[in-house]
């Protein structure tokens, strides 16, 4: 199709309906690729005009039937095109199809509101929507409303036929081309013999696609209502093999704790219990060797607690423990333990060469003259110093160092 955005409004649409002709006169499948892409095209073309008529201001919602020219009343089923186009789509899958059908559906309602706003004239049985799109229940009801639209169509085809001077029998869409193009000396032109004029035959065009879209809509409903109980079957069956396989996973799961010696909340405890049992080659697995070094992790429990409770008591007693193994002492009392075995080094490092001696201190203190506590601390300096006087005298120097003779 050759560009579009050069082209009139009558040209344009005159343009995509041709193209459309074969796949509504059932010519070219709707199945193959081609169909496919076409109606995609068309419906991008359709888009298009729709924005034309907008810009143009052809129709507005103060306006009735007789504000609307005779050659401007035919773009009033441009609606109706796009739904009937939008149907013939394919979908992948059931959510897709959904979504087209809907699209089709917003189409056809947009076409019946149109006629609606313009107050366009009824025939004897027509509804703008309502009554004409709903079902009855029962098979006869349901089979008189069938007799009933199907004989209301045939006479409005037959009008729309001898006004325009084309067959449609199998769509509408050379009767929308006659009156786009009544001037043209195409074989869908008007028929120049008819007693009609072209407004006459356009409202009588537009009162069979307001038939044939309460047709539609009604097919639509239908088709939505069994897709969309496909689609929700569909995802409840979807939940349901997801809902097995995670049985599945967890039955595999408690399996393989089974085989493994593992109870269902051992499994997945921070640190794993430890495993006793038989060893490789079948062989029981020891705790000591024979030189006494641990061959696994162990741990020594007291003489009185668990051990000596029935086996009542004790699984009583674990109903409501933590899920993980939980810690016997905190850090602080870890550190102090620590400290009173003397395992921590206090004192000495960097800090400690600005600290003044013992000895230093005193002669700081006795330097404190006048008060009660320089004389204590200058006696107390006395006596040390007249004891280390003693000593001195007593010993000879070095007698103290043994670390170094020969």
């Amino acid at each position: 199709m050759s560009s579009t955005n050069s082209l009139t409004l009558p040209a344009l649409l005159s343009q995509t309906l041709t193209s459309l002709l074969p796949i509504f006169d059932d010519t070219l499948s709707t199945s193959l690729p081609q169909a496919q892409s076409l109606l995609r095209t068309s419906l991008a073309d359709l888009g298009l005009a729709r924005r034309m008529i907008d810009a143009l201001g052809i129709f507005s919602d103060n306006e009735s039937m007789e504000d609307v020219g005779d050659g401007e009343m035919v773009y009033m089923c441009v609606d109706w095109i796009v739904g009937e186009v939008q149907g013939r789509l394919n979908g992948e899958g059931l959510k897709e199809r959904i979504q087209i059908l809907e699209r089709s559906q917003e189409a056809y309602e947009a076409f019946l509101w149109l006629l609606e706003t313009y107050e366009f004239p009824l025939q004897d049985g027509q509804t703008y929507g309502g009554a004409t799109t709903s079902i009855p229940q029962d098979p006869a009801g349901r089979r008189e409303a069938k007799i009933k639209q199907f004989k209301m169509e045939k006479a409005l085809k037959e009008k729309v036929s001898a006004a325009t001077g084309v067959s449609i029998i199998s769509s509408a869409f050379p009767a929308i081309l006659a009156l786009i193009n009544p001037s043209s000396a195409t074989p869908t032109s008007v028929n120049p013999e008819s007693t009609l004029p072209q407004r006459e035959a356009t409202i009588a065009l537009l009162s069979l696609l307001l038939t044939q879209s309460h047709t539609a809509l009604a097919s639509i409903a239908q088709e939505l209502s069994l897709l969309r109980s496909a689609s929700m079957s569909a995802h409840i069956e979807a939940d349901e093999r997801e809902q097995l396989k995670r049985e599945r996973r967890e039955a595999q799961r408690k399996q393989e704790g089974e085989r493994s010696g593992l109870k269902e909340d051992e499994m997945w405890r921070l640190d794993a219990p430890v495993r006793f049992g038989r060893g490789r080659g079948g062989k029981v697995a020891e705790l000591i060797d024979d030189r006494g070094k641990p061959m696994q992790p162990f741990t020594i429990l007291p003489s009185t607690g668990l051990q000596n409770l029935s086996d009542r008591a004790r699984l009583q007693s674990e109903v409501f423990r933590s899920s993980h193994r939980l810690p016997t002492m905190t850090i602080d009392e870890y550190l102090e333990e620590e400290r009173q075995r003397g395992n921590i080094i206090t004192g000495g490092g960097p800090q400690q060469d600005s600290q003044l001696t013992e000895s230093e201190q005193l002669a700081l203190d006795a330097e404190d003259d006048g008060t009660l506590a320089g004389e204590s601390k200058a006696e107390q300096k006395r006596l040390k110093d007249e004891k280390w006087a003693r000593y001195t005298d007593t010993h000879r120097k070095g007698e103290g160092n043994t670390l170094n003779r020969g």
